[in-house]
């Protein structure tokens, strides 16, 4: 199976075929990781999937768990929303940067013997 892109979605996917035994070849364009600050939360139930190929733990251990999010407007509250009541094991959203969990999910790859291929064909 042939996965291009080293993104999140691709590592996550990469280490579960690793730990089932399924031949795979993970591409991305990139010579190197990015470092940069996007796609900055994790949810709840992405929480409970990454719980299953043994990345969890550390992500939490490196995010901020935020409980409860507002929207305001100055002093004036617009919008306020709770996860504490989130039918989950985890009922609050990760705030941990893109860049951090793709050097985690990466890191658990490699841990398995996998790897990332990287750069230009």
């Amino acid at each position: 199976m042939l996965i291009v892109g080293a993104g999140p979605t691709g590592l996550a996917l990469a280490i579960y075929l690793q730990q089932e035994g399924i031949d795979h070849v993970i591409v991305d364009k990139l010579e190197q990781r990015a470092e940069y600050l996007a796609g900055g939360v994790i949810h709840a139930h992405t929480l409970e999937v990454l719980e299953r190929i043994g990345v969890a733990q550390e992500l939490l251990e490196s995010g901020i768990r935020v409980t409860r999010f507002n929207i305001r407007d100055r002093d004036r509250a617009l919008l306020r929303v709770g996860f504490e009541k989130l039918p989950s094991t985890h009922p609050y959203l990760l705030m941990l940067p893109q860049d951090q969990t793709e050097r985690i999910l990466e890191q658990r790859l490699t841990t398995l013997g996998g790897a990332v291929h990287r750069g230009p064909a």
